[in-house]
């Protein structure tokens, strides 16, 4: 037990983080996720941009929602910090650290595709018209990135 405890320290950025700002960080995480999903909805229910685009887009907010609950789940975990805890703990730190190269690179996918739209404005509309293979490409292209630098 002495062994995961030592560990369970190493994870000091929650832990050190104030009481109140965690109280304050919490709902904002919720109000923030739930902004994420009826946007989400509203971007593949309304059908009116490419689909390439939108699941680049998705794949944004997919990103930004780990993220958020990652973190809750390890503010969650702070508060009562139980050597027991200490797999879910990592398992969501790291999940959390790719999320957070995913969302360093949403800004690189989005410009590559908006530009390869641009350059290819002939092709590209009938490209990928039923299925969206290119915006998947791209997808996953960024999580390999995003798994890689862990």
């Amino acid at each position: 037990m002495d062994e995961i405890e030592a560990k369970l320290k190493h994870y000091t950025l929650v832990s050190s983080t104030p009481f109140c700002l965690k109280v304050i960080e919490l709902p904002l995480i919720l109000f923030a996720s739930f902004c994420a999903v009826i946007l989400t909805i509203a971007l593949i229910s309304k059908r009116s941009f490419h689909s390439n685009f939108i699941v680049v887009f998705v794949n944004v907010e997919l990103s930004f929602l780990i993220n958020m609950f990652t973190r809750f789940v390890e503010i969650m975990l702070s508060f009562k910090a139980d050597p027991r805890y200490y797999y879910l703990f990592a398992t969501a730190d790291a999940m959390n650290d790719a999320s957070s190269y995913s969302i360093a690179f949403n800004m690189v996918t989005l410009v590559i595709e908006r530009i390869s739209a641009a350059l290819l404005v002939n092709r590209y509309e009938k490209f990928s018209a039923p299925f969206p293979y290119y915006g998947i490409f791209l997808a996953i292209i960024q999580a390999s990135f995003c798994v890689d630098f862990l």
